[in-house]
């Protein structure tokens, strides 16, 4: 065993000689770019293309349209109030 305090990704790479592909690879699956396979088999295939999801892409639509009716609702009593 390593005498460094290593995590368990590291831990695997100094002491069962992981080559440095499959240390990054493990990387980008648990915490990277491919975070959304975190929860797959090790061995499943890469994709070659992810899909984004829209749920962001709505949310922002939907808060910018949401920011509009305010600003509207401010300048309209703004102008009451004058």
């Amino acid at each position: 065993m390593s005498s460094l305090m290593a995590s368990g990704y590291v831990h695997k790479m100094l002491d069962d000689k992981q080559d440095f592909r499959t240390f990054a690879m493990s990387c980008a699956r648990a915490f990277g770019a491919l975070i959304t396979m975190r929860d797959e088999p090790a061995d499943a295939p890469i994709p070659d293309e992810f899909k984004p999801d829209p749920y962001h892409m709505e949310r922002n639509r939907r808060g910018t349209c949401h920011r509009g009716a305010l600003r509207s609702d401010e300048r309209k009593r703004a102008g009451r109030v004058r």
